[in-house]
Formats: C-alpha cells, sequence, structure tokens
C-alpha cells in the first residue's frame, strides 16, 4: 500500500499482521518513518500468535484488544470483518489444528499433535487469566494484595492469596 493510501486510512479499521506474531483487526493509529510503519490499536483477534517449535515450543504472547502493535507499511490492508477475544480466536484455531490432525499423513503427525496440545494449554491459560481478572475486580480495594500476591516468587502463592481473601 502506498503512504498517500495509508494516510487516508488513519483512524478507520483495518487488518495488522505479523506471521509470527498473530493476524489482528484494529484502528490504524498513526503512519510514519520511510518506509513506512503504522501504529495499530488492536479491537479484535483474526489469527493467534504462532508457536516457534525450533526453539522448544515457545509460545510467542500475541495481542489482545486494546494493545497496540507497530507494523510494517506492507502488513497492514483495509477490513470490514471484526475480529473476536484472543480466547475464541484460539478456539478457532485449536478446532483446526483438530481437523487437520484427522487428515494428516504420517509426517505431520508430530508437529501436529504436539500443537494442539500446546493450544490446549493456552485455552486454559487464557481462561485462568480471565478468571483471576475477574476476581480481581470483584475484590475491589484489595487490588494491592492481589498484585502482591502476583509478585511473590512462589507460584501457588497468587492463588493461595485469593483464597485467603476470599474467605477472611
Amino acid at each position: 500500500m502506498k503512504y498517500a493510501d495509508a494516510k487516508n486510512l488513519i483512524g478507520t479499521q483495518v487488518r495488522a499482521w505479523t506471521a509470527m506474531n498473530g493476524y489482528y483487526v484494529g484502528e490504524l493509529v498513526e503512519i510514519f518513518g520511510s518506509p513506512w510503519r503504522g501504529k495499530v490499536r488492536i479491537t479484535g483477534v483474526l489469527k493467534p500468535a504462532a508457536f516457534e517449535t525450533a526453539r522448544g515450543n515457545r509460545q510467542r504472547r500475541g495481542m489482545r484488544p486494546g494493545d497496540e502493535i507497530e507494523v510494517g507499511g506492507t502488513n497492514i490492508a483495509p477490513i470490514d470483518a471484526p475480529g473476536t477475544s484472543y480466547l475464541e480466536a484460539l478456539v478457532e484455531e485449536l478446532n483446526l489444528e483438530t481437523r487437520m490432525l484427522g487428515e494428516a499423513g504420517p509426517k505431520d503427525m508430530g508437529w501436529l499433535t504436539r500443537s494442539v496440545e500446546l493450544r490446549k494449554q493456552q485455552i486454559e491459560a487464557e481462561r485462568a487469566a480471565a478468571h483471576a481478572v475477574s476476581i480481581r475486580v470483584a475484590m475491589g480495594s484489595d487490588a494491592l494484595a492481589f498484585a502482591r500476591a502476583e509478585q511473590a516468587a512462589s507460584p501457588g502463592a497468587f492463588w493461595d492469596e485469593v483464597v485467603r481473601m476470599l474467605y477472611r
């Protein structure tokens, strides 16, 4: 897309993507540089971030609605379709990979099986994070204690603190 065309899209809904970090829908906030780049405020997710299986199955974080992403001008295009939440995009990706697994040959079976397992873990983590946020909102002024528990060295301290707050 040409710089002049992109300038006309500022403030409108666009698709922004990077191969490994996901595909998103959002508002084009600004364009800058040469070659030009754009900053997009994400309003929906089209496809979640990819796995880096060559690096020990590391999952990229991906972006959530409200985040901003900076991408090259070739990775921005106008779009009319809305995106979904990150959790919904993960579920759609899991369904796709599960269908692919049913049609896969022996060569693809290993990585697809691992990918399905990792997507399921991601979905559980995303649900747990959403649950933690809802508890945080319900607790209101106890958010400071919640933050202290999250920063504690022990992984179980976070949930221990939640239980203490709910049952005191």
